[in-house]
């Protein structure tokens, strides 16, 4: 059993070898075993290849456990791991974000990394030598009103003035495990998807980097419906629906008051570029004008639950005289004051995807 750590991510890849992701270092670690211990790894492996694997930043796909079913590396063993080779991650100095923070995908005997410096890579498991790599293409003076959670960071801000230590701030490069994704079955080829930090979704070909498609699902607060708050571009995530060839976007917000209004958006897989085909709120208009959205999302819903704090209340099962009791007015006007909001949500895809 191999659970992933939040500092050091440990992934099985062929030939009893697995990763650490480190910083700013990539490290490939070798079981070395007896003979008869090695030969019994790679019978398992041929038998069922799928435990090599670890296809989405979260495991699996569609389950998301940070779990691997290998059983090959065990408490016996694992003291006989040596390293196999390194990789020092390049720095960017057009960024202020360096290193990886989020966990290598690996399929096939090639581990794909994405790094905070915006540098896109895919490796030969066994070997280490670079197969392709990509410098994601991110402009830093996009137009477009996005309030950072960091008041010079992040590509979005046209401007950006001196930090609170008076040094010049650079545009910031963050990643998490839902920011990209791995799929087999969109557009014949396996593709490498990343959201990446200036809101433009590419898909790149998993086996020779060839830039596939890009699209911008978000390009302004003001094109949000009910939204009086502000985006950052940290952390945009997305979720692929490999069954019905549907991605799914969400945007990133700052821990703060000025949050935008949460909202997930749907984009169809079946052409290229990919087309927008719904768009759903997370939360109520911004200006608190419609206190009857929560009834009317219960409405809308197939199923629908909430906490009261010792268990799960059906609200589809409530009366309407109830629901109204329960839901009417319940977000309030997040503090609007006719021109912003003061409260929102992010993002709501989870990391991975589902075949």
């Amino acid at each position: 059993m191999m659970r992933k750590n939040s500092s050091r991510a440990f992934r099985r890849i062929p030939k009893t070898s697995f990763l650490v992701s480190a910083g700013s270092v990539l490290v490939a670690l070798l079981l070395l075993v007896s003979s008869f211990y090695t030969a019994n790894a790679q019978a398992a492996q041929t038998a069922n290849p799928a435990i090599a694997n670890w296809s989405g930043g979260d495991g699996p796909y569609g389950i998301n456990n940070n779990y691997s079913p290998q059983n090959i590396i065990n408490s016996s063993n694992v003291k006989f791991l040596t390293s196999m080779w390194e990789w020092p991650v390049p720095i960017n100095p057009k960024v202020g974000d360096q290193g990886i923070t989020s966990s290598a995908i690996i399929e096939g005997g090639i581990i794909y990394v994405l790094s905070q410096s915006q540098y896109l890579i895919a490796f030969n498991a066994n070997s280490g030598s670079v197969i392709w790599s990509k410098t994601l293409s991110i402009s830093y003076n996009l137009k477009i009103n996005v309030l950072d959670s960091h008041p010079c960071a992040g590509p979005l801000n046209v401007n950006f003035p001196p930090s609170p230590l008076g040094t010049t701030c650079l545009p910031s490069g963050h990643y998490h495990d839902g920011s990209w994704a791995y799929t087999t079955g969109i557009f014949n080829r396996p593709l490498i998807w990343v959201a990446s930090n200036n809101y433009t979704i590419y898909a790149f070909d998993a086996s020779i980097g060839d830039e596939v498609t890009h699209f911008v699902p978000y390009d302004n607060p003001a094109s949000i419906s009910g939204n009086y708050g502000f985006y950052d571009n940290v952390t945009p995530q997305i979720t692929i629906d490999e069954v019905n060839k549907v991605l799914m976007f969400g945007t990133s917000v700052a821990d703060q008051a000025s949050a935008g209004r949460g909202f997930v958006r749907g984009y169809e897989l079946n052409t290229n570029p990919p087309q927008p085909i719904w768009t759903t709120y997370l939360m109520p208009p911004q200006d608190g004008h419609d206190p009857s959205w929560g009834i009317q999302s219960v409405s809308n819903m197939s199923h629908a639950w909430i906490f009261n704090g010792t268990g799960a209340v059906d609200l589809k099962a409530l009366s309407p005289s109830v629901l109204n009791q329960t839901l009417f007015g319940d977000w309030g006007n997040f503090g609007f004051n006719g021109t912003q909001a003061f409260a929102g949500t992010a993002r709501a895809p989870t990391s991975g995807q589902t075949r």
